[in-house]
């Protein structure tokens, strides 16, 4: 089978890059062949399909240094006939069976799915977010979750300025919204929503999308790769991920404040980290030490060698694979009782949930787990039979080729 794997990105940027990533591993493996159709960029992986790649636009960069005062470069911002035009010569000459869509907002526009609707090719979306109702991808506004845009109010954008703070990031994110709804572009075109977790489901049926052309499948992650360890000396509780405000790293940082004999260490990046190292400086958290960006190998040595890993997310968060990754290591997981999370922790049995925003029911959680080292390691081992049973390659897949089957059916 030929799968046409589309994402706007082709280097590791986050979660959805790593599935895409991961993905395409487990679909070559079983004898597919995967082609990839992203944006150019220095970053990318290397490909011989690169030659289809839209060019690269950095809409965060044009925002601050244009204003997009550029109606084109507006335009394209929501229906890119470039990656329309691109995406359709590269069907031509290599006549995908299939199509894949992770993240294409933006760099890439729902402008592909007309493309593949002309040429017949069945198109599955896999929705690591809430943009396709959300016009700053979260539904979370100003430190809280908001839902004010329910049932396509996407004005509210506007009157919030929730998108990325900014008034005209707001008002094409607004226009985007309602050009696509108006278009129903991805009601239409998208056969299959795969949902990675129940909550995002029921999520996107509330908010208009036909709840039969939405089917539920937790993400996967390579467990050969993943060696675990159920016990560790260490003096360290570890976040890893994006340094941004929905991730919850100041009701973290807060609760670091309140234990004094163990270190708290945060690996990744992103646009509060400044914020973050002064907050921890200001309240006392002495104990926090960031340690930047963390990949491949020397990321799982710092995940297996920490007592638990931490997820203190206060927006409705999918199915981080975080909590995959640390599962795969024997590392339990404290975190928020938010969105799709409870569907893969369980609470005392392969991790702790906390109130999300409170810093004293983490601190509190987070003293129980320190105290017990023996409980750790039972929690370790269960979850890795968690994600053995519910997120190896095999059941993944299995489940993957029969939503593809049905549809070529």
């Amino acid at each position: 089978m030929k799968v046409l794997m589309v994402n706007k990105f082709n280097y590791l940027q986050g979660g959805a890059e790593r599935y895409f990533f991961e993905l395409s591993d487990i679909l070559k493996s079983k004898g597919h062949e995967v082609i990839p159709f992203c944006m150019q960029d220095k970053r990318n992986k290397p490909s011989e399909f690169s030659g289809y790649f839209v060019e690269n636009i950095d809409y965060n960069r044009s925002l601050k240094s244009k204003g997009f005062s550029s109606l084109k470069l507006a335009f394209k911002f929501m229906y890119s006939f470039e990656a329309k035009n691109k995406i359709s010569a590269l069907i031509k000459k290599h006549k995908p069976d299939i199509a894949h869509l992770h993240n294409i907002y933006h760099q890439l526009s729902p402008s592909i799915l007309h493309a593949l609707k002309k040429h017949r090719i069945p198109v599955v979306m896999t929705v690591h977010d809430l943009k396709l109702v959300c016009p700053s991808y979260h539904l979370y506004c100003k430190g809280k979750v908001c839902e004010r845009c329910k049932p396509n109010k996407f004005y509210h954008a506007l009157l919030t300025r929730c998108v990325k703070e900014s008034l005209i990031a707001s008002i094409l994110s607004c226009m985007e919204m309602y050009f696509h709804k108006m278009l129903k572009i991805y009601e239409k075109n998208v056969d299959i929503f795969i949902a990675p977790s129940k909550f995002y489901r029921e999520k996107l049926i509330e908010f208009g999308f036909p709840g039969q052309k939405i089917v539920v499948l937790p993400y996967s992650i390579k467990l050969d790769e993943y060696r675990p360890e159920y016990s560790t000396s260490s003096d360290y509780y570890l976040y890893f991920g994006r340094l941004v405000e929905e991730k919850g790293l100041k009701t973290l940082i807060e609760a670091a404040s309140r234990i004094k004999d163990y270190r708290l260490y945060i690996a990744g990046n992103g646009a509060k980290l400044d914020y973050f190292k002064s907050l921890a400086l200001k309240i006392g958290a002495y104990n926090a030490e960031f340690l930047g960006k963390l990949d491949g190998d020397k990321l799982k040595e710092v995940v297996s060698g920490a007592l638990f890993s931490v997820v203190p997310s206060q927006w409705y968060e999918n199915n981080p694979l975080s909590i995959y990754e640390s599962f795969a290591l024997g590392r339990p997981v404290i975190a928020s009782d938010i969105g799709g999370i409870p569907e893969f922790v369980d609470n005392k049995i392969n991790g702790l949930l906390f109130d999300p925003n409170n810093s004293a029911d983490l601190a509190k959680k987070i003293n129980y787990l320190l105290s017990r080292p023996e409980l750790r390691q039972s929690m370790g081992r269960a979850g890795r039979q968690k994600v053995e049973t519910k997120a190896s390659p095999r059941v993944h897949l299995e489940m993957l080729e029969g939503i593809y089957k049905r549809l070529l059916s």
